[in-house]
């Protein structure tokens, strides 16, 4: 009975909060749009970015808090050059698309992306 009497006065304050939080709607999302610009693999080996300079640093900072050893939410792991060459075409597809990082992540800076998407397209090369 006493259960009965709480169910029923909490029942009218969900839908009260319900009535009055407002709900985000996916058009007032803002729209990122993901640039279709694959760099050519015509300006291989001369402009290929530095791994160790500048791909090591921009993986750390935006994907080494997911793509870690141990890892249970990814399986794909990115520390090392060896990690991240031997996922060539998953984080190129990934990137490319504009799938990584994931919504809710800080972006890739456009030279960011440019250059991991260019060092990729020439070969991931270790330099």
């Amino acid at each position: 009975m006493v259960v009965q009497q709480r169910a029923h006065a909490i029942v009218p304050a969900i839908a009260w909060l319900l009535a009055c939080t407002p709900v985000p709607s996916l058009d007032d999302a803002p729209v990122v749009a993901c640039p279709s610009d694959l760099p050519s693999d015509g300006n291989c080996p001369d402009v290929a970015p530095s791994y160790q300079d500048e791909i090591q640093p921009l993986v750390d900072a935006h994907c080494g808090g997911c793509h870690y050893a141990g890892n249970r939410n990814s399986k794909q792991e990115l520390e090392t050059y060896d990690d991240l060459h031997d996922s060539i075409s998953v984080v190129e597809k990934a990137v490319y698309r504009c799938e990584m990082p994931p919504a809710g992540e800080p972006r890739l800076a456009e030279a960011e992306r440019r250059a991991l998407l260019q060092w990729l397209v020439c070969g991931a090369p270790n330099n």
